[in-house]
């Protein structure tokens, strides 16, 4: 009988083997799984949003003709999705004789512009999934770009004097009696509502700022004033606002200033309002277009050109950590986040279609466990050097199961025989029955290597926190 160790790059003799693998801050891996939503040919789609309600995940979406290059009257469907795949056949919201623009969807309730002619303003509609019926919430002909959250829809008036925005609550019926947010003057230039938010733009001074509205305790907040700077195109979800910044001479996307922040581009900036002192946070700024960010939890999504075509990506709040959800040659646009699912519309089958991918987190979690192994002992029947090794959690809290185990800087030729898998060149196996390590617990798993030239094993383990699959 045979026995080895197997150690962070140490000679030691047989028996208990001690990993001191050295972790950086804790960093997320992300796994994202696409799958095709629409695949309609001769129509082309646009603003993908994710909703949930009682039933389960949606993605409601805008669907048009396409005739000879020549875009037709859209309509509104709603697509249901377990885990990211599409469930039966999509439902009618809207298809009317008029151009229907979706703008937000929240739970049961889907909000659209029904306007007479392309890229007009028009009247709002607020369509309930659950009883399928729409109300109509405004007759001027005047008003463009709902949003909603919980009991709340927003939406812009053009006036004489500018644009100003409205607050509607749902639960007070129709005819719609609204309040007025802000606006004319200063015109609104977009506007967004989370749960605690309504954000929004305001052009003063010839260039746009951030305000908000806080909805629990009824005060305006000034959140960005930059005289040299555009900030525009908000999000907000719980105490975050995120937005784009953009020169006031070049707001899409040429050389910006050099007296502004940054080089060139479009950058994304986020504030933490619930901060004691609230600072902007720049997700992305590279001297190329960051567009269109949105918020989900410590997530903010946003499309960018920096890799050539459009990719989306992730930013995350809580780490600082920047991910890529996709990775294609073909521009991934007019992007929406919501929890674990991303979607996303992109021309690869000749015409604009959704697609989504949800997204699967990964924690490398090596700064919070101790790492321990045996020795090996060769086995004549498997013919592998078989030992355990064992992850204690050494930190304060709670860790999230499944482990994964990823050994790295093992030498040619030695091979993780029972491997679960790889993960960036390297084998990792997942720790069996992991649901939660909780501080001081333990958890185990058998490994087996194959080492035909009978050489020393040595390896690194990295520890992760979450599933690769």
């Amino acid at each position: 009988m045979r026995m080895k160790s197997i150690t962070a790059g140490l000679t030691i003799g047989a028996g208990m083997a001690l990993f001191a693998a050295t972790a950086p801050a804790q960093t997320y891996f992300l796994q994202s799984t696409e799958y095709t939503v629409t695949n309609k040919s001769g129509y082309g789609h646009s603003t993908p949003i994710i909703g949930q309600d009682s039933v389960g995940s949606y993605i409601v979406y805008t669907e048009y003709p396409i005739v000879n290059g020549v875009y037709g009257i859209s309509a509104i469907y709603y697509q249901r999705v377990t885990n990211g795949q599409p469930m039966g056949a999509p439902v009618v919201v809207a298809d009317s004789s008029e151009n229907q623009y979706l703008e937000d969807a929240f739970v049961d309730y889907i909000v659209y512009t029904l306007s007479p002619s392309l890229n007009a303003p028009g009247d709002i509609v607020l369509y309930q999934i659950s009883t399928a019926q729409s109300g109509t919430l405004t007759s001027t002909g005047d008003c463009l770009a709902p949003r909603t959250n919980g009991e709340y829809v927003v939406w812009q008036e053009e006036l004489k004097t500018g644009v100003q925005l409205v607050l509607y609550q749902i639960s007070s019926g129709v005819p719609a009696q609204t309040t007025v947010v802000a606006g004319p003057v200063p015109s609104i230039g977009d506007a967004a509502i989370g749960g605690r938010f309504i954000a929004w733009s305001q052009l003063v001074d010839g260039q746009y700022d951030v305000a908000a509205f806080d909805l629990q305790q009824g005060i305006f907040e000034a959140v960005t004033n930059t005289p040299l700077l555009n900030e525009q195109n908000v999000s907000t979800n719980g105490n975050w606002i995120a937005f784009e910044t953009s020169s006031i001479s070049e707001c899409c996307g040429s050389v910006r200033s050099a007296q502004t922040r940054g080089n060139s581009g479009i950058s994304i900036e986020a504030i933490n309002m619930g901060a004691p002192t609230p600072t902007p946070v720049t997700v992305a700024n590279n001297g190329f277009d960051n567009q269109r960010p949105n918020i989900s939890g410590n997530l903010i999504e946003y499309e960018s050109n920096v890799l050539g075509n459009y990719q989306i990506f992730l930013y995350r709040t809580d780490t600082g950590q920047t991910l890529q959800v996709t990775n294609s040659r073909y521009d991934e646009r007019l992007n929406y986040i919501n929890g674990n699912l991303a979607t996303y519309v992109d021309d690869r089958s000749g015409s604009d279609q959704i697609y989504d991918s949800v997204l699967t987190f990964a924690a490398n979690v090596s700064s919070d466990v101790r790492v321990t192994s045996t020795g090996l002992l060769y086995s004549r029947v498997t013919r592998t050097f078989d030992g355990t090794m064992t992850v204690t959690n050494i930190s304060g809290q709670a860790l999230t199961g499944p482990m994964q185990i990823v050994l790295t800087d093992l030498k040619a030729g030695i091979t993780l025989a029972n491997a679960t898998g790889t993960f960036n060149g390297s084998p990792f196996i997942t720790v069996p029955g992991v649901t939660t390590l909780k501080p001081g617990q333990s958890a185990s798993v058998a490994l087996q290597f194959s080492d035909p030239s009978n050489a020393m094993i040595n390896a690194v383990p990295v520890v992760y926190s979450g599933s690769f699959n």
